[in-house]
């Protein structure tokens, strides 16, 4: 893994190329390539972040590997695998862009080019501002999703859902503290 990390991109586009001929199939390989390795480090550094007392009392309660993977190791890594996943996003749009520098005869990375060799810099820089809209469109959609699938970093959303839920079940709640001051 170390090796494939390490070995530049953009040298390895042109053989992506090569190998899968010049229509969408290579840029999304390049685009692949290039953000699967923050988000698989970060997933992988996040499910060996294991809380030991927590892993103690899940092996005394004789959880299954399933069940210590599914309530302690995957909620505990959602964190770092949402971080790897927002940095991923903001590089598969670098993929991309390599993968039309290398291959494509449209596109935006094409026209980057072109206005480049034509000394046309507003233009060049114009199609530089849309990319960087999209990156960041790309990031707050991955920031989005993290503010869901990791909902419980995230204080305000943590109130929001609290405070819906003790609406939604006010008259449970009730007779729950009905009950515990009958049996004071």
């Amino acid at each position: 893994m170390v090796a494939l990390q390490v070995t530049p991109r953009i040298a390895v586009a042109p053989i992506i190329v090569a190998w899968l001929g010049f229509g969408m199939e290579p840029k999304i390989a390049i685009a692949a390539i290039i953000c699967f390795f923050p988000i698989f480090i970060n997933t992988l550094t996040g499910l060996m972040q294991v809380d030991e007392d927590r892993l103690e009392m899940f092996t005394s309660m004789r959880a299954s590997r399933w069940q210590v993977f599914r309530h302690l190791q995957l909620p505990g890594a959602m964190p770092v695998i949402m971080a790897g996943f927002k940095t991923g996003i903001s590089l598969a749009l670098i993929g991309a862009i390599v993968g039309e520098f290398v291959s494509a005869s449209v596109g935006m990375g094409v026209m980057i080019q072109r206005f480049s060799y034509q000394l046309l810099l507003a233009e060049a820089f114009a199609v530089l501002i849309m990319l960087t809209m999209m990156g960041l469109i790309l990031y707050g959609a991955a920031s989005l999703a993290d503010r869901y699938v990791v909902f419980w970093k995230h204080d305000e959303l943590l109130t929001r859902i609290s405070t819906r839920l003790k609406t939604k079940y006010a008259d449970l709640l009730k007779g729950s503290q009905a009950q515990a001051r009958i049996a004071e």
